[in-house]
């Protein structure tokens, strides 16, 4: 989106004194959606462009997923072609094994790689403002440890101020627009739900009064009648309301104030705009107050833990100037301080129900890369790293509640592909499901035999860090049971030393440059991800003396894995 005014910047002297102490700003701004500010409570999210005329505010919801269908397909009944594809890959006919296990798909009626549904933006609310004269004095900021974004300008009608943050107290974004200091605001508003690669199944009802601001979505008729729901409530302070249209328009006031809230609904009848919009009615239309009841958890969860690295005066430095930073041969410490810091206020903002996702809840696009979905053989990992040790249990809960949620999914995919009891996941998921159907003749994902103890290590990151033993006895050991089992009936295969063979196996995204072909045998993470998740499962069933006629068979495997291979 191309700004509608160039703006000059605000000089560095007037910046300082108004920058957060912990947070980032820009002196113009963002023209694409990732270069957008955003505030999030995990659950609901905004991307804030900046512009001061004609701003746009993209709203997101963590389970907003366009569905492919009322129920996704079943992987591939494939168990039987095990022997073959074993034989193949032992006779180094790695190519003809992968070949042959796709042929084996196909013949039960596979069609090829499903991707997951795709995660979608809800509505940009779009706020066009009268003006006079070009923008002076622009920057654009965010506080990390409140989560506010603050767009600042002045013109011929003096300052102006409008101010953003997702509420973790109250379940809503709150959006504060300002009156210029020497003249009434004037401002029209709207919901636009045209946002890139729109499908046109999708079909949309507006609602717009003198203090609301509703938009209905509903999901193609044969994928179960699913939907959502955008419910703004605008409360002016003077001036007059009134609809032109889709439009709300406002004129000589204060103030406005915007409140709103995104539902998801599996059933778009069971809940209806009108209740959503009724809801916003409990909450106070106090921005000041509701902004200290969401600092007042938002602030200690971020303050945890910090990172002072001695930058000092640099802190205060625009996005601009700490990039230009990057480019130079030395390390600059206030850099560094923001990055980390800027990583753990995404984490905290992006967790909800579920973990961040590609793009943590952000998304301007029907279409995002890779459906903007949960990419479990690296990325969902990556994503919460910092969650345990950066004593974030709240966002954890998040990728735990996840993880929880496709994992009877996990037992289906072993019985199709190996014939095995116990667990088997799949590379990637919208959270909805993860029936392994991910794979092609580019992408053995089939072939990946370590997604479930890969996944579960977070569970065994949060024991360690906690020692919280219910933990590990309740959510942790019944989990890795059932990884285990897998491993006892789908490692039957020995070489000539006695040692357990993976085979297939799978590094992902890694092809092996000897064999041309990424189907493997005894790749390092499959060896390594069970070594993990067998020695953590015999020593929480030796603590709580737990599966004891288990655990010989568990520490036979441990002592029969082969040694990784090495270049």
């Amino acid at each position: 989106m191309t700004p509608t005014a160039a703006v000059s910047p605000m000089a560095t002297a007037k910046r300082d004194s108004i920058a957060p102490s912990r947070g980032m700003s820009s002196l113009y701004p963002a023209e694409r959606w990732e270069d957008a500010l955003i505030t999030g409570n995990g659950t609901l999210g905004a991307l804030v462009f900046g512009d001061p005329y004609r701003e746009r505010v993209v709203l997101n919801h963590e389970r907003f997923n366009l569905p492919q269908w009322e129920s996704p397909p079943e992987p591939p009944d494939i168990a039987h072609a095990l022997p073959e594809i074993r034989r193949l890959m032992l006779n180094g006919e790695y190519a003809e094994a992968y070949a042959h296990s796709i042929a084996a798909a196909r013949e039960d009626g596979w069609d090829g790689l499903v991707w997951t549904d795709m995660y979608h933006p809800g509505h940009a609310l779009c706020f066009d403002v009268a003006s006079r004269g070009a923008p002076v004095d622009y920057v654009r900021s965010l506080d990390f440890e409140t989560g506010e974004i603050v767009v600042r300008w002045s013109d011929g009608l003096g300052e102006w101020t409008r101010q953003t943050f997702a509420s973790r107290a109250d379940g809503v974004v709150a959006q504060l627009l300002l009156a210029p200091s020497e003249g009434p605001l004037h401002v029209e508003m709207s919901a636009d739900e045209r946002l890139h690669a729109l499908p046109d199944a999708v079909r949309f009802e507006k609602l717009v009064t003198r203090d609301t601001i509703e938009l209905r979505g509903r999901y193609p008729s044969n994928t179960g009648g699913g939907g959502f729901t955008c419910a703004t409530r605008v409360v002016s302070v003077g001036g007059t309301s009134y609809v032109d249209g889709e439009t709300l328009k406002v004129r000589d006031a204060e103030a406005v104030l915007l409140l709103t809230r995104l539902e998801w609904h599996r059933d778009v009848r069971a809940r209806n705009a009108q209740t959503v919009r009724g809801d916003l009615d409990a909450v106070a239309a106090d921005y000041d107050g509701l902004l200290e009841r969401h600092t007042a958890i938002h602030g200690e969860m971020f303050r945890r833990v910090t990172l002072d690295l001695g930058a000092g005066a640099a802190r205060d430095r625009n996005a601009e100037e700490l990039l230009a930073a990057q480019r130079e041969d030395v390390i600059d410490p206030a850099l560094l301080e923001t990055m980390f810091d800027m990583g753990r206020y995404v984490l905290i903002s992006s967790s909800g129900e579920w973990p961040p996702r590609l793009t943590g809840i952000w998304n301007a696009s029907w279409n995002p890369s890779w459906r903007g979905d949960f990419t479990t053989d690296a990325n969902v990992n990556l994503a919460v790293s910092g969650g345990n040790i950066g004593a974030l249990p709240e966002a954890m809960e998040g990728y735990f509640q996840l993880v929880e949620g496709i994992f009877g999914d996990w037992q289906t995919n072993a019985r199709k592909f190996y014939g095995c009891r116990g667990v088997l996941a799949g590379p990637r998921t919208d959270g909805n499901h993860n029936l392994h159907t991910h794979f092609d003749g580019g992408f053995p994902g089939h072939f990946w035999l370590s997604g479930a103890g890969w996944l579960y290590q977070p569970f065994v990151e949060h024991y360690q860090i906690t020692g919280d033993e219910a933990f590990l006895r309740v959510r942790l050991i019944p989990a890795l049971v059932e990884i285990a089992a897998f491993y006892e009936e789908f490692l039957t295969t020995r070489d000539e030393d006695g040692k357990v063979v993976f085979v297939p196996s799978y590094s992902p995204e890694n092809s092996p440059a000897n064999t041309g072909c990424p189907a493997a045998i005894n790749a390092t993470m499959d060896i390594a991800v069970c070594r993990e998740t067998l020695k953590t499962l015999v020593a929480g069933c030796e603590k709580f003396g737990l599966h004891t006629d288990a655990i010989p068979r568990w520490q036979a495997i441990l002592d029969a894995l082969p040694p990784y291979l090495v270049n």
